[in-house]
């Protein structure tokens, strides 16, 4: 697996960045790309993945970012046969919008 990623944005206490990416497999015709969320602490450089979408017959990819150190954010998901929704990640549950 290949990895992109970008800065999205400081914890509000200001010792931790959030990393957001992709994760791309080496034969994307069988495994879709994997959006996710990084917690980076920025002096020791320990990371903790706080999102990592599910993409198991769906394409899921991240919308909006509420609050990231609470772990809220808005994420849409999509399939062949379902049109693109939108749900609420919150808690570790989802919560169609």
């Amino acid at each position: 697996m290949t990895k992109r990623w970008q800065f999205r944005q400081l914890s509000a206490d200001g010792s931790s960045v959030f990393y957001q990416g992709t994760l791309n497999d080496k034969d994307p015709e069988k495994v879709g790309p994997k959006a996710f969320i990084d917690r980076m602490a920025i002096k020791t450089g320990e990371k903790k993945r706080i999102y990592e979408s599910e993409n198991n017959e769906v394409y899921e990819s991240i919308a909006t970012a509420i609050d990231l150190d609470a772990g809220r954010l808005v994420v849409e998901r999509q399939s062949p046969t379902q049109v693109p929704q939108f749900y609420l990640l919150e808690g570790g549950s989802r919560k169609q919008l």
